[in-house]
């Protein structure tokens, strides 16, 4: 007989059902092995409270329909801000991620950081507007290290300024409940489709390949952070001798040597100024660019070949400006493949990410925030 979950309270209990998808009461009764009048009591708390819904479905037997309990994520909406180094994307989306509204937005030419985080959050507003849902938290994906509980931030070349309150700022803008992202953490979390879950041994790399170069790691359901928030850091990993310095300081850092910030240093072209246009220029063939782009995806391929023998991932995923263009993903692809044993590759799904899946991640870290079972269980005291 498997062992007896234990829910100690509406919260957990509420954790447990949107954990499983949804479950009907005589599951839970099995499951947690509370009497059935302590169980109906709490039940009764979190869908008088509008985190429940139960609905019938007719059973495969012919007999009495079973009713499910699933969490109540109908007129309820994310916002998502994921902020990169020259675009960011602003996105209403529900509560399992699914975009509703999308706006991108050129960054590069803003005054500051206050300043790109008001137009965005005026965007934002605009968007919320062709809705009647309720707004439950704004997620906020930065290219920096970040430590999420806690908002603190380390400076970064597309964020200089560290001291600037910008979980403050949202909070007031927004009046609700406001994330802090690492951008790759993000890609991480939003990585895996709806419904799929990993193993509790399962590992998770997702790799940001942009204007910069990043991970986040997921070891099961569970995100790595790090005791700094710096876990993932991968761009600052020294891969060469030498070499150009990097914007942290040091030489031989692979964001120095294969990141977009440093193909356009190297394609020293008026026509290069961003990742979006090596995109673009790789797309149409130019072969300057062809050739950097090859380069350094081929380098970034051996670095994870590398990684994922430290981690022996189940999944890989690749996304970024760079990293989701076809023929840099095969290339990176390749490449893992061909520095990595057999017991390695062969059994890691490499997938490419969209933009869209960082917007997931940041849905998704919103609401399991939002209905944390100690929020859920002080919003019912209330």
């Amino acid at each position: 007989m498997p062992p007896k979950v234990s829910v100690a309270s509406p919260g957990l209990l509420l954790a447990r059902i949107r954990a499983a998808g949804g479950l009907t009461r005589q599951a839970l009764l099995q499951e947690t092995g509370m009497s059935r009048s302590t169980l109906y009591t709490r039940l009764d708390q979190l869908l008088g409270a509008g985190l429940l819904v139960e609905s019938r479905s007719g059973s495969p037997t012919g007999g009495r329909p079973a009713s499910m309990l699933t969490f109540d994520a109908a007129d309820r909406v994310v916002l998502a801000l994921d902020l990169g180094h020259h675009l960011a994307r602003v996105s209403v989306c529900s509560t399992e991620g699914v975009p509703l509204a999308e706006r991108r937005v050129q960054t590069a030419a803003s005054g500051g950081i206050a300043d790109v985080v008001a137009s965005l959050s005026d965007i934002g507003h605009e968007l919320l507007d062709g809705f009647d849902d309720q707004l439950i938290g704004v997620g906020v994906a930065i290219p920096a290290p970040v430590q999420t509980h806690t908002g603190i931030r380390w400076r970064s070349v597309a964020l200089p300024d560290a001291d600037y309150p910008m979980l403050d700022d949202l909070r007031r803008r927004f009046d609700t409940l406001v994330c802090l992202e690492n951008d790759a953490r993000a890609l991480a979390l939003g990585t895996l489709p709806d419904g799929v879950e990993l193993g509790d041994d399962d590992v998770l790399l997702a790799v940001k390949f942009s204007t910069g170069i990043g991970a986040g790691i997921m070891t099961g359901p569970a995100i790595m952070r790090g005791s700094t928030g710096s876990a993932g850091d991968i761009g600052h990993m020294r891969v060469t001798n030498g070499g150009a310095v990097c914007t942290c300081g040091a030489r031989g850092c692979l964001a120095a040597t294969a990141a977009g910030r440093s193909l356009v240093r190297d394609a020293a072209r008026d026509d290069i100024a961003t990742a979006e246009d090596l995109r673009r220029l790789y797309q149409a063939g130019d072969p300057q660019v062809v050739e950097l782009v090859t380069s350094a995806a081929a380098l970034l391929g051996r670095t994870l070949a590398g990684l994922a023998h430290a981690l022996n991932p189940a999944v890989i995923g690749i996304g970024g400006t760079l990293g989701s263009t076809p023929g840099v993903f095969e290339t990176i692809q390749t490449t893992i493949r061909e520095f990595s044993a057999s017991r390695i590759h062969e059994h890691a799904s490499v997938r490419l990410l969209d933009h869209q899946r960082s917007s997931v991640g940041l849905a998704r870290l919103v609401t399991d925030t939002a209905f944390s079972p100690t929020r859920v269980d002080a919003m019912l005291d209330e």
